[in-house]
């Protein structure tokens, strides 16, 4: 899901209000670097994960 320009995000806030917008807005962005994140960690080797998580 692509981010939504500045003029939805502000009917967001009017309709639903600050709070609830931000936690989307967060959630949004989180969810690509979690995607990332998941990514990198399936790439490692399990001997590399014991070394790192020590």
């Amino acid at each position: 899901m692509e981010l939504i320009d500045m003029t939805q995000w502000m009917t967001m806030i009017s309709n639903f209000g600050f709070p609830l917008t931000l936690s989307l807005f967060v959630l949004l962005r989180l969810d690509k670097k979690i995607d990332q994140l998941l990514k990198e960690w399936n790439e490692m080797k399990p001997n590399q994960r014991k070394e790192n998580g020590k």
